[in-house]
């Protein structure tokens, strides 16, 4: 990145820092919330992921003076976070951010059961198309043998154990179709 401007007679020079490089701690120790969000981006040295998005999120807490800039702050830290590609640090945020504010009021909440929704409808038709189609395939399989059972019966030709057993059914199921076709 350029670190020098040159415009109309202009010069401008400034030195780089990255945030990476800043201990965190500092960006902590602010008492304006919008500056302690950009601890997610500092260096936290030693300090595990999980204490260190515990340690801003209570600071921005205590450093926001209303719920809904609390919320604001939180929405940044979430963006930053990402960012950062910080996605462990992430999931830690937003199980800590049901402290101080609703899940069923964040908008990300509300597009994932959208989207859980819409999936959990087209799984359903999907199950239900198959189950429909295996079940009229079964009844399909059993009316095509109650019909060939029928016809049997009607010749007389072979008995009711030899039917269940050539057509893999119970004999109280040939007696019934039996006891139908008498009627």
């Amino acid at each position: 990145m350029p670190t020098r401007i040159e415009q109309h007679g202009l010069v401008f020079f400034f030195d780089l820092v990255r945030l990476s490089q800043i201990d965190y701690q500092l960006f902590l120790s602010s008492d304006k919330a919008d500056e302690v969000v950009f601890a997610v981006l500092a260096n936290f040295g030693n300090m595990e992921p999980e204490k260190a998005a515990s340690q801003i999120l209570d600071r921005l807490a205590q450093t926001s003076p209303t719920p809904l800039e609390l919320n604001r702050h939180l929405q940044q830290l979430r963006i930053l976070a990402n960012l950062r590609k910080l996605s462990p640090f992430i999931e830690q945020i937003m199980e800590s951010i049901t402290n101080y504010i609703k899940e069923e009021d964040d908008y990300f909440f509300k597009k994932g059961e959208r989207i859980g929704e819409l999936k959990g409808e087209q799984k359903g038709r999907q199950e239900g198309l198959l189950e429909g189609l295996q079940e009229g395939e079964q009844k399909g399989k059993q009316a095509g043998k109650q019909e060939a059972i029928l016809k049997f019966l009607k010749d007389g030709i072979l008995t009711t154990k030899q039917l269940a057993s050539y057509f893999d059914v119970s004999e109280e199921f040939v007696e019934d179709l039996r006891k139908n076709l008498d009627q």
